[in-house]
């Protein structure tokens, strides 16, 4: 499933036609994408890891800040929720992308993390997310809402999910359910992609399925209304699936505003103006070096035979910022297997070589000493495996960036820590809590480590 929610400011929507939304510039645009693919307990979904960064790709082009995830289990997903809600203050602009597998139980909607095994009913609270809270989240606020639902996983890649708490006959996927889902919000577009058949996507021989690569390319056209461009990628999934797979339009306005505002300016002069013109640009995006620059110069002269390489360039770089991102042995063997002989090949494996090394040599227990523990949420952690290595690995993380800081970034650093500590004191025994916590600063400590 696939989920794109937008928002902008009412007043801005509704005075025009063709109202355009905040630029990225003047309003505060938040982001999350998580492309779920790699099932411990389901057939292996190809594309939603691509697809999910090349879309953060996308809409971080559009000033969003990105909350990214990919093959999540249900703590980290979970996690990224978390993080998602408290990014949502002062946004005056939203999106949510999810791929991946989606399972609707007794009427309600579910996003599937790759660790689920729904063993009973009761495990449905940790290990699944309702798409009802993600949803209510957004909801909350003010402004227009488009919510883009890909239900392209049809029920036989459930069963074996499903098995254990015999539900398959009362599970549907979520495209069906999508109906009965209850929206406050009578100015909120829904537009959901289907099936006719059980022959949706579970291989390919394409980085990105049929919506995702609609997506990428549409998304953001200038002076395009959201309504038309989604319109428009309603239709390029149709035609790219041969009729099996549609885009259904469930309720929303015809006249929603304009993503990226068109440019007043002239377009760039094309490669034919003058061979030296286009040299002088290449020159210049290669001496500059960064990922804008590169796109410049694939946007004003797109029919370039240097144009493809440029964008591999890109796509290099932005695969290898989610790794390091993460820095998770997973993430690098993902870009590795993505791009062998990939531009960051050479350090993903030094990285890898790096952090065994670290897992080799590093401490049986958690970072402080468990036989003096006295206090509930020290003890919960040395009496569990999966805290204590999360507890090293926040260990590590500090222990790598504290010496990388100075000033007031140094005393923010270990602020930040004495208030964390004292939030996860708070959670007394409560594994869960404890577990949401970690998860929370971790991603937060690499977040800021990814800046070096």
């Amino acid at each position: 499933m696939a989920g794109l929610l937008v928002r902008c400011a009412l007043a801005a929507c509704v005075a025009t036609a063709a109202a355009v939304l905040p630029s990225a510039a003047a309003e505060k645009r938040v982001a999350l994408v998580i492309g779920n693919g790699g099932y411990r307990n389901a057939p292996t979904l190809v594309t939603p890891a691509h697809d999910a960064i090349d879309l953060a790709a996308a809409f971080g082009k559009l000033g969003f800040a990105v909350i990214l995830g990919t093959d999540l289990d249900a703590s980290t997903m979970h996690a990224k929720v978390v993080e998602f809600r408290a990014a949502l203050a002062e946004a005056k602009f939203v999106a949510v992308y999810y791929t991946g597998l989606d399972v609707a139980i007794a009427g309600r909607e579910y996003l599937v993390p790759v660790d689920a095994t729904l063993g009973s009913w009761l495990a449905l609270r940790h290990e699944l997310i309702p798409l009802s809270d993600i949803i209510g989240s957004i909801e909350q606020g003010s402004g227009v809402s488009i919510v883009l639902i890909d239900a392209g996983r049809p029920i036989g890649l459930l069963t074996k999910l499903a098995l254990n708490m015999g539900a398959v006959g009362r599970t549907m996927p979520i495209g069906n359910a999508i109906y009965k889902l209850q929206l406050s919000r009578s100015d909120m577009l829904v537009m959901v992609a289907q099936w006719s058949s059980d022959n949706a996507e579970t291989s390919s021989q394409q980085r990105n399925g049929r919506l995702a690569t609609s997506l990428i390319a549409r998304l953001g056209t200038p002076g395009q209304d959201i309504s038309a461009t989604l319109d428009a990628v309603a239709t390029d999934v149709q035609q790219a699936s041969d009729g099996q797979q549609t885009l259904a339009r469930l309720s929303g306005s015809q006249s929603l505003g304009v993503l990226k505002e068109a440019d007043p300016t002239p377009p760039p002069a094309p490669p034919d103006a003058g061979t030296a013109t286009v040299n002088d640009a290449y020159a210049l995006a290669l001496s500059t070096n960064t990922v804008a620059a590169y796109q410049r110069f694939i946007d004003s002269y797109p029919n370039d035979p240097r144009v493809p390489q440029l964008a591999m360039a890109v796509q290099h770089y932005n695969a290898w910022s989610v790794a390091r991102q993460q820095d998770t042995i997973a993430a690098y063997e993902g870009y590795l297997s993505t791009y062998p002989e990939g531009s960051y090949a050479a350090k993903a494996r030094e990285r890898i070589a790096a952090l065994n090394q670290q897992a080799a040599t590093a401490p049986s227990g958690p970072s402080f000493d468990c036989v003096s523990a006295q206090a509930a949420d020290e003890m919960a952690i040395c009496a569990n495996a999966d805290l204590i290595a999360l507890d090293r690995s926040l260990d590590d993380l500090y222990r790598d960036l504290e010496p990388r800081l100075a000033g007031d970034q140094h005393d923010i650093l270990v602020g930040g820590e004495k208030e964390w500590l004292t939030q996860r004191a708070g959670c007394q025994s409560d594994v869960a809590c404890i577990d949401r916590l970690y998860h929370e600063r971790i991603d937060a400590l690499r977040q800021q480590r990814a800046a070096f």
